[in-house]
């Protein structure tokens, strides 16, 4: 999903684009958001995530260096969202096995 932003609906909101090199962004109200689109992981990448994790039950396709960053620009809080770490978190939950909605419809043809 692609986000469009107006520069000129961003400036009268009082923010700003930014760009890092690797990934856009905005400054608003104090905060920093930052987002980064990576590739698929390849399947050696994928292996050795499973074997952290202890577990087999990865999807197939793991956007492992896509992230999403939030900072506040006056206190330095900074949250860091990113699919290892939540995938870990899901591992933690003993969670059902991850599935992405288009795996039923895969599941059927097969």
């Amino acid at each position: 999903m692609a986000v469009e932003v107006d520069a000129k609906d961003l400036k009268a909101a009082g923010g700003e684009l930014l760009s890092d090199g690797g990934g856009r962004g905005l400054r608003i109200h104090g905060w920093e958001i930052f987002s980064r689109k990576g590739s698929i992981l390849n399947s050696s990448t994928l292996l050795q995530w499973e074997e952290k994790l202890q577990t087999s039950h990865l999807p197939e396709m793991v956007f492992g260096d896509s992230s999403l960053v939030l900072k506040h620009d006056n206190s330095g809080t900074k949250i860091y969202f990113n699919a290892f770490d939540a995938l870990a978190g899901w591992k933690q939950e003993a969670l059902p096995p991850v599935e992405v909605p288009a795996a039923e419809k895969w599941k059927f043809r097969r």
